[in-house]
């Protein structure tokens, strides 16, 4: 059996950054709803599939490649006009096709409806009480009458003959307000047949693989939560939620009625009621609007962030190696100076929180940087920072600090530039908003601070360059810092 999907939707340019905006793309619960129809009829009985695209064809090619993993085949033809998208229908004469719209399901009966239109060579015509729901067997003499140019009103208007069948249940991507509905059928299991990632662990509650969820977290079923999910402290949940695969729910967000896309962070104390937040873009479904939110830590793309800080690391890991490579024997000379002349340990450890991080202090990872100086955690003046940053002794830089920063920054413990490194009970010390800050960046040997106001920096000039580096961190902001940071070092010289 063969089935023809539409992909095109009317009126519609092409969507530039965020391929999801057309219809058949957007996310229905754990995965695009055109992904899903594919799986639904190719469980049916569908064996071949024409895929007509002419918005974003390559995400549509990405997402469904050959079929191989369903056991079906696909084809791709692509139209210029998307408001014209029916001219493969004129070359189907053997055998009866389904067409679908791709941002509409349907529960027909597929095998019981081949059979009765091959039977009588009478097409079928999928309705809704709406009106035609874009589904429908057709024949090939109905096929051959369809003109090239032919738009889906005048389509439906060659169906008039055909056999129509009431669906009391459709499911429907056109509107964001309509993925909304649609999810909430489908996870209170009035929709049944779609593949699903995870199970019901109680009526109405699904949950999948790998989900952090806070003790103090509230849900209220309906509710889906996708794989690798990070669940905040006192978050509430539902009804009608769904929050999509490696999301972070900061504490205290409340969200009802609402879809939360895979990659997205939504920032602490956020309400989302009849809305949609996909990575910085929040569209409010009552009126069908959107807006781009800059402020990464109210909402933003945790993927985005990953792997542009991943490529990051790994840039930074090799700088280090190649400083520390020709550094080797001074740094073994004064590993065994240190040795022979000091007593205790070689090198300290400062057990600092890993960042970024969630604000729940109970998924905190610490690690261990390796430094010359002793830290004591009793004393409030020994920062961590104090112990690995570069002190105005340019003679002692070498000995105290620039040599344990490279080994740290090649273990992947810290980073070159960043926010100065704390203990837990630091961290736990700041202010709300400063700690929130805190805790979504990433910590370095040289701080923002210490380049604008040196060590002895006062609390209101620490919070806001941290609070600015926060939100500005990147590659030229970084490169920035260290050129003026050596800017100061040879003026200081």
């Amino acid at each position: 059996m063969r089935a023809i999907l539409i992909t095109t939707s009317p009126g519609r340019l092409s969507t530039g950054d965020h391929p999801d905006d057309l219809p058949a793309l957007r996310p229905l619960i754990d995965r695009p709803f055109l992904q899903h129809l594919v799986e639904y009829l190719a469980a049916a009985g569908i064996t071949n599939f024409d895929v007509v695209m002419c918005q974003t064809p390559e995400s549509i090619r990405r997402l469904l490649e050959d079929g191989s993993r369903w056991g079906v085949a696909i084809s791709y033809h692509t139209v210029k006009n998307p408001d014209r998208p029916y001219r493969l229908l004129g070359n189907q004469s053997s055998a009866p096709v389904l067409l679908a719209h791709a941002d509409r399901l349907c529960p027909a009966a597929v095998s019981q409806g081949f059979a009765a239109v091959s039977a009588d060579m009478q097409g079928i015509c999928y309705n809704s009480p709406q009106g035609w729901t874009g589904w429908a067997w057709l024949t090939p003499p109905i096929c051959q009458k369809v003109p090239p140019t032919t738009t889906a009103d005048a389509l439906h208007e060659l169906l008039h003959p055909a056999k129509s069948i009431e669906l009391p249940l459709l499911l429907k991507a056109d509107t964001w307000q309509n993925v909304i509905d649609a999810q909430r059928q489908v996870i209170d299991q009035q929709f049944q047949g779609l593949m699903l990632t995870g199970a019901p662990v109680e009526p109405g509650i699904w949950l999948s693989r790998n989900v952090k969820l806070h003790p103090t977290a509230r849900i209220a079923p309906p509710v889906y939560i996708g794989p690798d999910c990070d669940i905040g402290k006192r978050a509430e949940l539902g009804p009608n939620a769904v929050i999509g695969r490696r999301c972070v729910i900061d504490r205290h967000s409340v969200i009802s009625n609402a879809l939360v896309c895979p990659n997205t962070f939504v920032g602490q104390s956020l309400e989302l009621d009849h809305a949609v937040a996909d990575r910085n873009q929040l569209v409010n479904t009552r009126i069908g609007s959107s807006v781009t939110i800059t402020e990464s830590f109210i909402l933003g793309n945790i993927a985005r962030a990953q792997s542009r800080w991943r490529l990051t690391n790994l840039l930074e890991q090799a700088l280090a190696a190649a400083l520390l490579l020709p550094l080797l024997p001074l740094l073994l000379m004064v590993c065994l100076i240190r040795r022979i002349a000091l007593p205790g340990p070689v090198f300290h450890t400062i057990p600092i929180v890993r960042l970024p991080t969630a604000d729940d202090r109970t998924v905190w990872r610490k690690v261990k940087l390796l430094s010359f100086r002793a830290f004591d955690a009793a004393s409030e003046s020994n920062r961590a920072a104090d112990c690995m940053l570069i002190r105005s002794d340019r003679r002692r830089e070498l000995f105290y600090a620039c040599l344990p920063i490279l080994i740290n920054v090649l273990l992947g413990r810290c980073h070159f530039v960043g926010l100065p490194p704390r203990t837990s009970d630091q961290i736990d010390t700041l202010p709300r908003q400063w700690r929130a800050h805190y805790l979504k960046s990433k910590c370095g040997a040289i701080t923002e601070t210490l380049v604008n106001y040196g060590p002895q920096a006062n609390l209101d000039e620490r919070f806001a360059t941290e609070a600015v580096y926060a939100v500005s961190a990147g590659f030229i902001y970084n490169a920035k810092i260290l050129g003026r940071y050596f800017k100061n070092w040879l003026i200081r010289r």
